[in-house]
C-alpha cells in the first residue's frame, strides 16, 4: 500500500480509503463504511439492497456519486469497489431509509468526527 492508500480504523472496522492529489480529497470503500454503520453480516449486500431501495423509491442512483477505484480486498488482490468522498457518503446515507437509524445512534456523526479527524492528521 503506498501512502496515497491507507486503512483507516472506526470503532472495530477497518475502512479503506484513497487520497486523489488531483483532487485533493480522500475516497473511502463505500461497503466498508456501510459495514462500519451499521453492523451488517453482509455489507456488499446491504450496499447493494440499500441501492436499489433508493433508486425505487427517490428515483436516484447512488452508484452516480461513487467512483470505482481499485483498492485491496480481503483475499490481498486488487479490486474495483465503490468509493465516494466523505460528502457523498452522507449523501448516500441520507438518501437511504437507514439513514435514520444510522444518525439516530450516533455513528454517522462520530464516523464525521473520525473522518475530519483523520484529515487533520494527514
Amino acid at each position: 500500500m503506498n501512502q496515497e492508500q491507507a486503512i483507516i480504523a472506526f470503532e472495530k472496522h477497518s475502512i479503506r480509503r484513497f487520497f486523489d492529489e488531483a483532487r485533493e480529497s480522500w475516497y473511502f470503500s463505500v461497503v466498508d463504511v456501510v459495514a462500519a454503520l451499521t453492523d451488517s453480516v453482509n455489507p456488499r449486500d446491504y450496499w447493494f439492497k440499500m441501492k436499489i431501495r433508493v433508486k425505487t423509491e427517490a428515483g436516484f442512483e447512488l452508484s452516480t456519486i461513487c467512483r470505482q477505484l481499485k483498492m485491496k480486498a480481503p483475499d490481498g488482490k486488487m479490486r474495483e469497489t465503490d468509493c465516494a468522498d466523505a460528502d457523498r457518503i452522507i449523501i448516500a446515507t441520507t438518501l437511504s431509509q437507514g439513514a435514520t437509524l444510522i444518525t439516530r445512534n450516533g455513528k454517522l456523526r462520530k464516523y464525521e468526527e473520525t473522518l475530519h479527524e483523520q484529515h487533520k492528521a494527514v
